[in-house]
C-alpha cells in the first residue's frame, strides 16, 4: 500500500513539473487560488451567480459554483456580455486553479469553451492539459481518441507526455510501455520526464528492479537525471534493501553538482534511513536538509522537516522548526497547521495539539474541518469520546462542517467503546457525505456494523445499512453473506437475498453455499 500511495503522489508531482496546475507569483494567481477556500460555500443555482452576485469579480463567481455542481460556461459568457475583457492568460489561470483543486470537470468545460471564443485559440501546451482533463473526466478511451484526432504538429513532447501520464496513473503497463517506445522513436525522450513516469509505474507495481534498468537506459541515451529521478532511484534501491546502492546514488548526485540546494533529496534520504532503523544516518541527512532549507523560503521544506523529526521522536526539534517556520511565514495556512498537529499527535503530545489548535483558531483562518479532525482522531484513539464529541460540537458552532473522515473516525471510536447505536449513526452520516465511488469504509469496519444487526436478526436495520453501502459501491460477497446471516438469525428464508446477489453478479463463496443449506 505504501508503494501505491507513493506512486499516486509521484505521478501527480511529475505532471505538475511540466504542466503546473498551481498559480504562483501573480495577482491573478492569488485571486484564483481562493477557489478551494471559498468553493464550499456554493450556490445551488447558476442564476445566483449571474444576477445576485453581479458585482463579484470573476474568480469569486466561479468559486461560488462549487466543485462539480454547476456549469462554468454561462458565467464566462455573462462576463463577456457585461463588456469585460478576458485574456487567454486569465482563462488559463482559471483552468489551472480548477485543476489544482481537482475540479476537473469544470476545468475541461472551460478548456472546451475556449474553442468558440475569438482570441482564445489553444496553444501546444493547452492540448496536453485538455488531454489530461479528458482522461480524468471521460476516461482513457476518450483521451486516446482526442490524441488520435490532434493535428500532427500538436502530437509533441507534451501531448505524448500527457497520454503517458494517464496510462501510468491507471497502471496500464502494456499501453505505457508501447507509448514509451513511440516517444523514443519520435525523438521526444530528450529529458528525464517520460523515464520518470515509467519508473513511477514500475515502483507502484512493486518492480523496483525495472527502475534500475531504466536508469541504465538513461545513461546509454545520455539523458540527464533530474531531482525526481534521483529520489525514485534511491527509493528503488531501498525497496531492494540495498542501502549501499542508495548511498552510491547519493555519491552520483553529489558528483552531478546540479542539486546543491535541493532539500527534498536529503529529506527523502532521511525517510529511507528512518524506515531502515538507521537513526544516526537519518539525523545526519536531516541536518543536511536543514542546511539547505534555511537558505530558501519553501513551506513544503519546513513541513517535511517537522514530519521527519516527529518520526524520530524528537519533540524539541519539531517545536524548534515550527518556531522558525512561523518567523519565515507569519501567515500560516490550514495545511501548515495540519502538518504540525499531525506531528504532535505522532509524538503523543496531546496537550501540545490542544494548544496548537487554539493558536490556529486565534489566527482566524477559514474553519477547515480537517484541522480539528486531527485532534478529534487523537481523542478517539485514546477512547476520550466525550472530548471528541465536545470538540466536534465546538467546530460546528464555528462553522466547521464534518466530512466523511470525521464520522468514519467516530465509527472507530464508538465501536471500541461498544457504543453500538452511536457507531451505526456515525456510519450513516459518513456514507451520506460521499457519492458513488468517492469513498468506501474499510471492509472490516463495514462488516462490524452489519454484524450489529446480524446478532439481533434486525432485518430492517441491516437492509437499510446495506442500501447505504450500495450507494457508495461497497457491496461484495462478505456484505451479502452478512445479510444472509441476518435473515437466518431472524428465522427468515435468505433465498430472496441470494437472488439479489445473482442480479448484482456477486460471486458466492463457500460460506455462501454453507449458509444457503440451512
Amino acid at each position: 500500500m505504501a508503494q501505491l500511495s507513493y506512486g499516486v503522489r509521484a505521478i501527480a508531482n511529475i505532471f505538475r513539473a511540466v504542466y503546473p496546475s498551481g498559480i504562483v507569483g501573480s495577482t491573478r494567481g492569488r485571486a484564483f487560488s481562493s477557489l478551494a477556500a471559498e468553493g464550499e460555500n456554493v450556490s445551488q443555482n447558476a442564476d445566483d451567480i449571474l444576477v445576485k452576485d453581479e458585482d463579484l469579480p470573476l474568480y469569486k463567481r466561479i468559486s461560488r459554483l462549487g466543485r462539480q455542481r454547476l456549469s462554468v460556461a454561462p458565467v464566462l459568457d455573462e462576463w463577456l456580455k457585461k463588456g469585460h475583457k478576458l485574456k487567454k492568460l486569465e482563462v488559463e489561470d482559471i483552468i489551472k486553479a480548477l485543476r489544482k483543486f481537482s475540479r476537473y470537470k469544470q476545468a475541461l468545460e472551460v478548456s472546451e469553451w475556449m474553442d468558440g471564443n475569438r482570441g482564445l485559440r489553444l496553444g501546444l501546451s493547452d492540448f496536453a492539459i485538455r488531454l489530461d482533463l479528458i482522461a480524468k473526466v471521460r476516461g482513457i478511451s476518450s483521451a486516446e481518441n482526442y490524441f488520435k484526432d490532434l493535428p500532427e504538429k500538436a502530437k509533441n513532447q507534451k501531448t505524448y507526455g500527457a497520454l503517458l501520464n494517464s496510462y501510468v496513473g491507471n497502471k496500464l503497463t502494456e499501453k505505457a510501455e508501447g507509448l514509451m517506445v513511440k516517444i523514443k522513436e519520435s525523438g521526444f525522450a530528450l529529458k528525464a520526464l517520460p523515464y520518470n513516469n515509467m519508473m513511477t509505474l514500475y515502483r507502484a507495481l512493486g518492480q523496483p528492479e525495472k527502475v534500475l534498468s531504466l536508469i541504465q537506459d538513461m545513461k546509454v541515451d545520455n539523458i540527464l537525471p533530474d531531482s525526481f529521478t534521483y529520489k525514485i532511484w534511491m527509493n528503488s534501491c531501498a525497496d531492494l534493501s540495498d542501502i549501499n546502492g542508495v548511498e552510491k546514488v547519493l555519491d552520483e548526485l553529489k558528483h552531478d553538482g546540479r542539486f546543491k540546494y535541493d532539500w527534498s533529496i536529503y529529506s527523502n534520504l532521511s525517510a529511507i534511513y528512518i524506515k531502515e532503523g538507521l537513526i544516526k544516518k537519518a539525523q545526519d541527512a536531516l541536518k543536511e536538509t536543514e542546511h539547505k532549507i534555511f537558505m530558501k523560503k519553501d513551506r513544503d521544506a519546513y513541513k517535511s522537516l517537522i514530519i521527519m523529526h516527529s518520526k524520530l521522536g524528537d519533540k524539541p526539534k519539531v517545536y524548534s522548526v515550527w518556531k522558525k517556520f512561523a518567523r519565515v511565514f507569519p501567515k500560516r495556512t490550514n495545511t501548515d497547521y495540519i502538518c504540525m498537529l499531525t506531528a504532535l499527535v505522532k509524538l503523543g503530545d496531546i496537550k501540545g495539539v490542544e494548544k496548537c489548535l487554539k493558536g490556529w483558531e486565534y489566527d482566524g483562518l477559514s474553519y477547515d474541518i480537517r484541522v480539528p479532525n486531527v485532534l478529534i482522531g487523537a481523542y478517539l484513539t485514546e477512547g476520550r469520546i466525550k472530548e471528541a464529541e465536545s470538540l466536534l460540537q465546538h467546530a460546528q458552532k464555528k462553522g466547521g462542517k464534518p466530512d466523511y473522515k470525521t464520522w468514519d473516525m467516530f465509527v472507530d471510536g464508538y465501536l471500541k467503546q461498544n457504543q453500538t447505536d452511536e457507531a451505526i449513526g456515525a456510519m450513516k452520516k459518513a456514507l451520506e457525505k460521499v457519492k458513488y465511488g468517492q469513498w468506501q469504509p474499510e471492509p472490516g469496519k463495514a462488516l462490524a456494523i452489519l454484524n450489529l444487526f446480524e446478532v439481533s436478526g434486525n432485518i430492517d436495520g441491516a437492509e437499510d445499512m446495506f442500501k447505504r453501502l450500495r450507494k457508495v459501491d461497497h457491496v461484495n460477497t462478505d456484505t451479502y453473506n452478512s445479510l444472509i446471516r441476518t435473515h437466518i438469525q431472524a428465522g427468515k428464508s435468505p433465498s430472496q437475498v441470494f437472488q439479489r446477489m445473482e442480479l448484482d453478479k456477486i460471486e458466492p463463496n463457500e460460506e455462501t453455499d454453507r449458509l444457503l443449506k440451512w
